[in-house]
């Protein structure tokens, strides 16, 4: 969906080019539609800073479809440019219209705007500018208040010094009596910051802060942040605090209160927080009313199971409305906060009468009914593009051809059940559910498969009674939890050198079996580690040992390959040798499939324990230091990890004996559940464990080091459990079961490996076919890319996708094409390439003429290609092309 819309995006900065060279421009028929399109399709762009701009609008988008339309018409609003390149913005506000502005800027005015800023748009190109309304107004003090808002969010992409960055009026020069007040405000702020200081630091040194009364307490953790201490100072003493008032006083404290709302809205939540602070301060004026008030949280996260508030604790109440009358305090919400729930869900049914402004807000139903997203059909953006066309009414606004072809593009009839709601469809699914289950396949998204329940029960139980593999515990899961927590807490807690957290609100994790996509009998039962105990601790020793696996594959004679994508080049090194040349030249050449089957649930623990010693003696030799993984700790920086010295504060250090005592600890602690019923895995590494995958595929690649003469004048590759063996000439049905054995000797008695096809011409191995002469080619990709340049993807001709959307693609390769190309001729030479591909994917002549028609290249270029492929065949097209190509070498020479 990404490339498609900068395809759409490129046409329509080609049309905005066109509109502003004519003059006068015509903003309200063509500048104005063509940028409301632009606007509303980069929802749907790929770069994360775009959609954070759409998270914040997407809600009056979706409550004012004509949002964007307004824009011509309404007076007053608060704006943002953006670029789409060089991901830099512009954020202002106007009393008149929105276009009358931005024409001040293409005019080349800098009154309102800075010289830099302005220069800056008219350099880069006015037409790859993207204009768009945050908010409408009459008012010019809301207007500030929003552009000041917006420009902290994007203060780093500003190009422009926005003037209202702290939401008031227009700054002016400050006078000598305001200096004066600013020094004494700052002085006044001096003294209170170290009187705090004072105080907290006592707590450190002296005991005596015991004896004070629970008001001075609660009152020094009301104005901790006045201090301005240090975060780990602070939670160390705001620790003490709580725990002194628990013991002594019987006051449960918090040190935040979380309030879940059913709404998206940040808008909402904002008002929602504020209302309950000021109820609170307004009829609660003691010194513990006024710290849960600060310390109240709303979530981030709709919630749709929601609890109702219990409507207890009176007794604590009295004591603080001093005999006043109950009927009076009717926040329900602060009862709940002083009984010490630090959670909370609110249903707007059972909030009282004084809520009367939050019952407005969520009970009030959303205009836009529910759709059920289907992420398997590509055209769900298409259709909401043309909704915004049909709705808005400005495709009749255009009258261009290139306007038309564009309105086609994204013009196609609805798909049947495209706009189902989740009532239909939960009406038709509920009768089912009693007999029958919806269960998703394994290793494919979006497909679910319908089983009886009785039989999927019965597959459950043949599969986890099998005392090979499994082994019952009759225990209660708490048992096994608190065993759990002991085994972590004696052999890893010592070995640990930075503090790593563990998950508290953790449960034993569950047991399920997923059917397969190839054969919906079988099935692969699969444990989920989500909620585990361990799993930060478990997460970094897992990209420790990829770690350790890119380095080994460089040292150890290995078939291991870690990046799938580098399989093309590994084929081109081998074309080089004379060896494999021979082979191709005579077409002898044979081609093997091999699959390790049940790798995880076969492999011996002690075998594996050992392949990782081994891992780590030789990582060891190699180092001069003492041998460390250092772990980032944030995951998106993940690529970073290295072996060396962690960097304070950004890394963690993970020594090898802690990571023998995780591995050790993670295999023998495999227990997990069903229904309460309590199982443990007896052989084999962890299904579902953090480092099965790892651990399996070091264990393979020291059985391949230590036989590495075996598979010598062999092309080996391995990938997880799947294996490719290329000999250099035919072999025999004897000679393959020799090679069969070979494989079945390396990897141990313990894993079996089972042979999946062969053949002399060409094989499938996972997403790529292989040929007889050491091409790839991948089933979604174009045929042998090159490494540097950018690999296109294509839907197949096989696939019953609209005609649109080939057509698209097809306009947006020619497009690709001729914008690599320097002269003429090299842009005809890879037209026509192209076209071959399209004809070897075997897509209809008919659409490829219609894509060449709306591609807008140059006449000469098209003449050319039609003369070409009308008088001689493609082969002869491709030898005059590279004969021209040598004349004109010859010429600049």
């Amino acid at each position: 969906m990404h490339k498609t819309v900068k395809t759409l995006d490129e046409q329509l900065q080609n049309m905005l080019l066109d509109a502003y060279n004519k003059k006068p421009i015509k903003w309200k028929n063509i500048v104005h539609p063509i940028n409301c399109l632009r606007a509303f399709i980069s929802q749907w762009r790929g770069e994360k800073w775009i959609k954070q701009i759409w998270r914040w609008l997407h809600t009056k988008l979706e409550d004012n479809p004509q949002f964007l339309h307004q824009a011509y018409n309404k007076k007053g609003t608060t704006y943002l440019m953006f670029n789409t390149i060089t991901k830099k913005m512009i954020i202002g506000s106007t009393g008149g219209n929105l276009y009358q502005r931005f024409a001040k800027h293409i005019g080349g005015r800098v009154d309102n705007l800075s010289k830099k800023a302005a220069r800056y748009v008219l350099e880069k190109g006015i037409e790859k500018w993207i204009i768009m309304p945050i908010e409408y107004s009459d008012n010019r003090q809301t207007l500030y208040k929003w552009e000041g808002i917006w420009a902290k969010r994007f203060k780093n992409y500003l190009i422009n010094n926005p003037i209202q960055l702290n939401n008031v009026k227009p700054t002016k020069k400050r006078t000598e009596c305001k200096r004066i007040r600013d020094k004494e405000h700052a002085i006044k702020k001096k003294e209170l910051r170290y009187k705090w200081q004072g105080y907290l630091r006592t707590i450190d040194s002296t005991d005596h802060w015991k004896e004070w009364d629970k008001l001075a307490v609660i009152n020094l953790l009301i104005n901790m942040k006045m201090a301005k201490l240090p975060i780990n100072i602070e939670r160390e003493i705001s620790y003490k605090l709580r725990n002194h008032l628990a013991k002594v006083h019987q006051f449960k404290l918090r040190p935040y209160y979380i309030i879940k709302v059913p709404t998206t809205k940040i808008d909402v939540r904002n008002k929602i927080k504020s209302w309950i602070k000021n109820y609170i301060k307004n009829h609660y004026t003691d010194a513990y009313s006024s710290y849960v008030a600060n310390h109240i949280r709303i979530s981030m996260e709709s919630t749709i199971k929601l609890n109702k508030l219990i409507n207890n604790s009176r007794e604590i109440l009295k004591k603080y409305t001093h005999g006043e009358n109950e009927q009076t305090c009717h926040c329900h919400l602060f009862e709940e906060l002083r009984n010490g729930n630090q959670h909370i869900n609110i249903k707007a049914q059972d909030l009282p009468t004084s809520w009367k402004p939050i019952k407005e807000i969520l009970i009030t139903p959303s205009k836009t009914p529910v759709i059920l997203p289907y992420k398997t059909y590509l055209g769900v953006g298409f259709d909401r593009m043309r909704s915004f066309l049909d709705q808005n009414q400005l495709y009749r606004k255009w009258s261009h051809k290139e306007n038309e072809g564009l309105y086609r593009i994204l013009y196609r009839p609805k798909p049947k059940g495209m706009h189902l709601s989740l009532d239909e469809i939960l009406r038709k699914i509920k009768p089912l559910q009693k007999l029958l289950g919806f269960i998703p396949l394994d290793k494919n998204n979006n497909t679910w498969t319908i089983i009886c329940k009785k039989h999927y029960i019965q597959m459950h139980l043949k599969e986890f009674t099998n005392t090979n593999y499994y082994e019952r515990i009759y225990r209660q899961p708490k048992y096994l939890m608190n065993k759990i927590e002991q085994t972590y807490q004696e052999k890893i807690l010592p070995e640990l050198k930075h503090k790593i957290g563990t998950n508290k609100n953790w449960t034993l994790s569950n047991a399920y079996l997923l059917p397969k996509n190839k054969d919906q009998e079988k099935t692969r039962p699969i444990v989920s580690y989500f909620n585990h105990y361990s799993k930060r601790l478990g997460e970094k020793v897992a990209r420790a040992l990829t770690v350790m696996i890119k380095i080994l594959i460089l040292k150890w004679n290995t078939c291991e390959m870690h990046d799938l994508n580098k399989l093309h080049i590994n084929m081109h090194l081998e074309k080089i040798s004379k060896r494999w040349q021979d082979a191709m030249e005579k077409e002898e050449m044979t081609l093997m499939k091999f699959d390790i089957k049940s790798q995880f649930t076969n492999l011996n623990k002690d075998r594996v324990l050992k392949s990782l010693n081994f891992g780590l003696d030789t990582l060891a030799k190699t180092v001069n230091r003492t041998l460390c993984f250092c772990i980032r700790n944030r995951k998106y920086e993940k690529s970073y990890d290295h072996i060396g010295h962690p960097f304070k504060y950004k890394e963690i250090g993970l020594t090898p004996s802690l990571v023998k005592q995780y591995i050790e600890y993670e295999l023998n602690t495999s227990y997990f559940q069903i229904n309460g019923i309590c199982y443990r895995q007896k052989n084999g590494l962890p299904m579902g464990g953090f480092n099965s995958a790892p651990l399996a595929c070091l264990d393979a690649m020291a059985q391949e080091h230590i036989c590495a003469n075996l598979l010598k004048k062999r092309i080996s590759i391995r990938y997880r459990d799947d294996i490719l063996l290329i000999a250099p000439k035919k072999l025999n049905e004897a000679e393959i079961h020799k090679q069969h054995m070979i494989l079945n000797k390396i990897y141990g008695p313990e894993l079996t490996v089972e042979l999946e096809g062969y053949s002399n011409k060409e094989i499938n191995f996972l997403e790529y076919k292989l040929t007889n002469k050491l091409e790839t080619y991948h089933h979604n990709k174009n045929y042998n890319k090159e490494s540097n340049q950018q690999i296109i993807r294509y839907p197949s001709a096989i696939a019953e996708y609209p005609k649109h959307i080939f057509l698209g693609t097809l306009i947006g390769t020619i497009k690709r094409a001729t914008s690599r190309a320097s002269t003429l001729n090299f842009k005809i030479l890879s037209c026509i390439t192209t076209i071959i591909e399209f004809i070897q994917l075997k897509y209809d002549t008919k659409l490829i003429a219609t894509a060449i028609n709306y591609s807008s290249l140059p006449i000469k270029i098209i003449q050319e290609i039609r003369t070409l492929l009308r008088s001689c065949s493609l082969l002869k097209t491709l030898r005059s092309l590279k004969s021209k190509k040598i004349k004109l070498t010859k010429r600049n020479k």
